[in-house]
């Protein structure tokens, strides 16, 4: 049983005999001999806290080996922030991320304004409706399927919004304009 924090393995198994745990490239990253009592603790060096499935076999002292078995390890790590590029009008978040991660966009007031998930090719696009073209900054952040969050992105969006016309009074005797924004 692999414990909270991914840094040890426990179990039982025949007295005497060594465990072996691998990562998912097939590197050995811990092993412990079975006590007298049957049960043994593996150490596991780093700890394994990322979605990642271990190996796990026996050796006894003739040199006879199990079946692997395989653990699941925790998911308690976040994925790193994805890249997010708006396109010039506004209208479209384009950008990569952990593959199967859901996207989040936020607007400067916290609101979600756009969602999409990355694909397995680790590419996303997001739809802004309305398309955000005021100068505002965005929010953009990734959960991974575990529930971590990224650390969030922050985009500024163009300002393509024309300011109001001004007005323009002139005085009694044409003499000054008085302009009000």
């Amino acid at each position: 049983m692999l414990n909270e924090d991914g840094s040890q393995i426990t179990g039982t198994g025949e007295p005497g005999s060594t465990i072996e745990v691998k990562d998912q490239d097939g590197n050995v990253i811990g092993t412990a001999e079975v006590g007298e009592d049957g049960n043994y603790v593996v150490e596991l060096s780093p700890a394994q806290n990322s979605g990642e499935d271990l190996t796990v076999n026996a050796t006894d002292k003739a040199g006879n080996v199990s079946p692997d078995v395989s653990v699941s390890t925790p998911d308690t790590t976040a994925p790193d922030a994805p890249t997010a590029v708006l396109n010039e009008d506004g209208s479209q978040i384009t950008g990569t991320g952990e593959p199967g991660s859901s996207i989040e966009v936020k607007d400067q007031d916290g609101n979600v304004i756009g969602t999409a998930e990355v694909g397995e090719d680790g590419n996303y696009v997001v739809e802004l409706s309305p398309a955000q073209n005021s100068g505002e900054d965005l929010t953009v952040n990734a959960t991974d399927k575990a529930g971590n969050v990224s650390p969030d992105v922050i985009i500024s969006t163009p300002d393509t919004t024309a300011p109001d016309a001004p007005t323009a009074v002139l005085n009694e005797d044409g003499s000054q304009i008085t302009v009000h924004r």
